[in-house]
């Protein structure tokens, strides 16, 4: 076990066509973020995928809902092998009513690498949290998107603009 851990945040159906709430460019996110789990479970690094749940009447991830589901590209990936843990949030930030900051200081994670979807949402919010709490933090550009390149862009810049190192 490694002290490094891998955040797949909110790459569910409701992001992609036909979902919604569809983001752009959601198949390259999907697809990096599909290579960067393959390569944290080779390392035997802990993956740990969060699924975003709304109350049955939200505007989308409506608890019980196929768009609230995770990718099945994900779902498949990660249930190959290695160390994958399930986290469902209700809040942008996924350290809030969850369980995730005792899962990682149980595990003695010191460094996060994050992918997901929106940039500029929840991936933002918990990358700020985690640097907050005192973990190095990475991002992986091209594994996340949002509603547009320009959002996407500007959140990006933000994450960087406050010491989140941007890959």
């Amino acid at each position: 076990m490694t002290n490094h851990a891998l955040l797949v945040i909110d790459i569910q159906n409701d992001y992609f066509p036909g979902g919604r709430h569809s983001l752009v460019n959601t198949e390259k996110a999907l697809s990096h973020s599909l290579l960067e789990i393959d390569r944290a479970l080779k390392k035997n690094e802990t993956v740990i995928i969060i699924q975003h749940i709304h109350t049955v009447g939200g505007p989308f991830f409506r608890l019980g809902s196929l768009g609230a589901a995770n990718h099945p590209h994900i779902e498949a990936v990660a249930a190959k092998k290695g160390t994958t843990i399930y986290l469902t949030k209700s809040q942008r930030n996924s350290f809030i009513d969850t369980d995730l900051a005792n899962i990682l200081e149980k595990r003695h994670i010191q460094s996060l690498t994050i992918c997901g979807m929106k940039t500029d949402w929840c991936v933002t919010e918990t990358s700020l949290a985690a640097l907050k709490n005192g973990y190095q933090v990475k991002v992986i550009e091209s594994a996340c998107t949002s509603l547009s390149e320009d959002i996407h862009q500007q959140a990006i810049q933000n994450l960087s603009d406050h010491g989140v190192q941007i890959c």
